[in-house]
C-alpha cells in the first residue's frame, strides 16, 4: 500500500509540475476573442499576474483562473480556448483541447496526440477539422469532409480522384490548403 501511495503521489507532482512549464497566457471566450486575439486574463510568459489551471489531471470539466485574491472557475463548454506562451492555440470541444494548427484558413485543421503510457500500446494522433474558426469540430474523414462540402463539386471531385494517393493525414491536410482556393 505504501509503494502504491509513493507511486500515486509521484506521478501527481510529475503532472502538476509538467503543467506548470506549459503556461497559458490567457483564455479566449468566444472564437471572435479568438479572431481578433483578445485574451482575457492575459499572463505575461515572464510573470505571474493571474494563473490560469486547466485542471486535467482529475478530468474537471471547468479550468481555474486566480487572480490576485480571487478565484474563479470557467466551464470548457463555456469558453473556446486558450494560448500557452509558445503562441499555440487550443480550442475545448467536448472533452478535449484540441491544438489548432491553422488558425487564419477557412478550413481550420485540428491537432490532438494522446499519449499510451502502458507498455505495449502505441500513442494515437487524432486530426479533427472545422468550416471556419468557429465552425462544429468534426473527425477528419473523408466521409465527413465530403458531407461538408457536399455543394462543392470541384473539391468533391478532388476527393475522388485522390482518394487512392492519399495514405496518411498530413498529406490530406496541405490538399486542405490547396482546396482553400477552390472553397473560397
Amino acid at each position: 500500500m505504501k509503494i502504491f501511495l509513493l507511486a500515486f503521489f509521484s506521478i501527481l507532482i510529475l503532472h502538476l509540475s509538467a503543467q506548470k512549464n506549459e503556461k497559458i497566457i490567457g483564455i479566449f471566450r468566444t472564437s471572435t476573442d479568438c479572431i481578433n486575439r483578445n485574451l482575457s486574463f492575459f499572463n505575461g510568459c515572464n510573470t505571474e499576474i493571474n494563473r490560469i489551471r486547466l485542471n486535467d489531471f482529475f478530468a474537471k470539466p471547468y479550468i481555474t483562473v486566480k487572480q490576485k485574491d480571487s478565484s474563479y472557475k470557467f466551464y470548457k463548454a463555456d469558453i473556446y480556448g486558450f494560448e500557452k506562451c509558445n503562441k499555440q492555440i487550443y480550442r475545448f470541444t467536448k472533452k478535449k483541447e484540441l491544438l489548432m494548427l491553422n488558425r487564419e484558413e477557412s478550413i481550420v485543421i485540428y491537432y490532438n496526440f494522446v499519449p499510451r503510457h502502458s507498455v505495449g500500446r502505441t500513442n494515437v494522433t487524432n486530426y479533427y477539422f472545422s468550416i471556419g474558426i468557429d465552425g462544429t469540430v468534426q473527425n477528419l474523414t473523408i466521409k465527413n469532409l465530403k458531407e461538408a462540402f457536399t455543394d462543392n463539386t470541384k473539391f468533391q471531385e478532388l476527393i475522388d480522384k485522390n482518394l487512392n494517393t492519399i495514405q496518411i493525414w498530413p498529406h490530406l491536410i496541405t490538399t486542405l490548403k490547396c482546396i482553400k482556393l477552390i472553397y473560397c
